[in-house]
This record gives C-alpha cells, sequence and structure tokens, in this order.
C-alpha cells in the first residue's frame, strides 16, 4: 500500500526549503552582482584604454589645456552618446557617490578627481552607448613615451571615476562605481619614470631646530637653528609621507645637464624642463662640509649648491 505525505510533512518540506532560499539566494545575488560588476569595470578599463592608446598612436593624447578639448578628441576613439559640462555632471553621472565609511559624495559639488587637484582643466562628464558613464579630468602635463607606451604608462593622462551601471542603484564605491573618488582637499601628484611629484609647490614654515629632543634637530646648526627653512621643508614631505628629491652627495656645484648625473633631483630638473618650471627648490642631502648648509636645485641654470639652511628663497616639492 503507497502512503502519501501528510500536510504537515509538506508543510515542514516547504518551510525548509524556504529557510534554504532565504539564506542562499541573497548570497547568490550578490555574487551575481559582484561578477557582473567586475566585468563592467573590465570592459569599461579596457575600451578606455585602447582609446588612449590609439589616440597616442595618432598624436592626439597630448597638448591640451582643458578636458573638454581631450574629451571632443576622444569622441572619435569611444562611442559617446552624450556630454556634460562640469555644472551639469549629474546630467551623466549619479548625484551620489555611496561609500562604506561616510556620507555619500555629492557629485555635483565634486571639482576635481582623485588626487587631481591642480590640474586646472575642468571636469566632464560622458555616456558611453553601452550605459557606462564616468567624469573625466584631463592632465595638462600628460606625456608619452612614443606609440608603444602601454596602457599604464598612459594611465595619468586622465583621472576618470566611472559607473558601470549608470544611474542604477546601489551607486557605490568599489562596487558599480570604480576609479578615483570625487573629492576635493588633497595633494596632488604626477607619476614620472622612478617616482611621483606634488604637482604644486607645497607651501611650508620654518621649523626651530635648536631643541636636542627634536627629530629634525642639527647640532652643528647652532647659529641658525631658530629659523630653520630647510628642516620645515622636510618635515612637510615627511608630513605627506613623501620626502625632497635626493641628490648624492657632492663638493662644490653638480650640473644636471652632465649626461653622467642621474640622481632624482635631476630628473626633476628635466621634468621641469618640459613643465616650466623656473624656481629653486630644496633637496634631501645634507652637505656633509657644513652642518649650515643643505643642497638646493637651481631649475634656470641645472644647478645643484650647498645653501644656508635658512634662505627663504626656495621652493619645496615632494617625492614618493
Amino acid at each position: 500500500m503507497t502512503r502519501g505525505f501528510t500536510l504537515a510533512e509538506v508543510l515542514i518540506t516547504l518551510g525548509i526549503i524556504g529557510i534554504v532560499a532565504s539564506v542562499t539566494i541573497p548570497a547568490l545575488i550578490i555574487n551575481y552582482q559582484n561578477r557582473v560588476f567586475e566585468t563592467g569595470k573590465t570592459v569599461f578599463e579596457h575600451r578606455m584604454g585602447e582609446a588612449m592608446r590609439q589616440m597616442n598612436v595618432n598624436d592626439e593624447l597630448t597638448g591640451y589645456t582643458q578636458t573638454k578639448d581631450f574629451v571632443t578628441a576622444l569622441q572619435k576613439y569611444m562611442k559617446i552618446i552624450k556630454v556634460c559640462e562640469a555644472d551639469k555632471l549629474t546630467s551623466c553621472f549619479p548625484d551620489k557617490i555611496n561609500v562604506s565609511d561616510g556620507e555619500p559624495i555629492d557629485v555635483a559639488a565634486a571639482d576635481f578627481v582623485g588626487a587631481a587637484e591642480g590640474w586646472n582643466t575642468g571636469l566632464m562628464g560622458i555616456v558611453l552607448q553601452n550605459g557606462h558613464s564616468a567624469v573625466i579630468k584631463y592632465n595638462p602635463n600628460c606625456q608619452s613615451s612614443g606609440i608603444a607606451a602601454t596602457i599604464q604608462e598612459l594611465d595619468y593622462c586622465a583621472a576618470i571615476t566611472y559607473d558601470t551601471n549608470g544611474k542604477s542603484m546601489p551607486n557605490a564605491l568599489n562596487k558599480d562605481v570604480q576609479g578615483a573618488a570625487l573629492s576635493s582637499g588633497e595633494i596632488p601628484i604626477l607619476k614620472m619614470p622612478s617616482f611621483t611629484i606634488t604637482e604644486t609647490d607645497i607651501s611650508y614654515e620654518p621649523l626651530n631646530t635648536c631643541d636636542e629632543s627634536s627629530p629634525y634637530h642639527n647640532p652643528h646648526n647652532a647659529s641658525f637653528c631658530k629659523n630653520d627653512r630647510w628642516a620645515g621643508a622636510k618635515k612637510v614631505c615627511d608630513d605627506l609621507d613623501m620626502e625632497l628629491p635626493s641628490t648624492e652627495i657632492i663638493i662644490g656645484t653638480q650640473y644636471c645637464t652632465d649626461p653622467e648625473r642621474n640622481s632624482q633631483a635631476c630628473e626633476f630638473y628635466n621634468w621641469c624642463q618640459k613643465n616650466s618650471c623656473s624656481e629653486s627648490y630644496w633637496l634631501a642631502q645634507i652637505s656633509p662640509m657644513n652642518g649650515y648648509n643643505a643642497y638646493a636645485l637651481y631649475v634656470e641654470s641645472a644647478i645643484i649648491t650647498a645653501n644656508i639652511r635658512t634662505n627663504s628663497l626656495h621652493k619645496v616639492r615632494c617625492i614618493k
């Protein structure tokens, strides 16, 4: 005789199935969404990277003073269906970006992307044919190493925040929204061949290095320790977890035009030649000759030489 299931057994089974489903289905949905976001990230970065590489091959990647002009050129290499000016970014991009540990980012109030504060080129929004959207800021100091440049070498030509599903939720950083966050107040840095450098000169104050307990104390600087500007320059870079450009120990004067010179200071000098620096800058290596002195680079004359540490003329750029 065949025995069927009782109503109680059916209800218990359905209850167990419901409990299992309530545990597993949300996890499956989250995993699926994460895969979708990761795929969208790969697609966007591949397309943007290839577009920039083609622009580089055709000599259309560098030389812009405004992001708007860069985006106009970019339109020939990507299927962009909408472009938004800085005051209408939210027509192309979500109004808010949700973050895991703070208040949402207000896109309309943003004035730069990531660390690109010093790039005075303006923000632009774009929407691609596949629904991806992005906010872009172009680096006016963008340079390439020729037509063989890699995608990684071209990264610093533009700072980009992008959304892989347009204005659809969750609009959350590191999920559907990727790239450098829209923000303000950071020290901008630029990529260089062997290090990064602050794009703008950094303000600093002199230190009193008379105190023996100070990490910047110089026992050979007794006559000038109350107004030690080199130490102040070093401290401001230390506070940024960066440092002054370094040079090897020298006696007398060094010329960065000498092809045998290959210090960070001379690499900085070479960068300045392409970016219109015309100042003098403090360097990291303290002269062993005299505790009153520290090295400085004079950009216009390509000279590295010792200077009194109270010299108020030198500027500061930090490297990492």
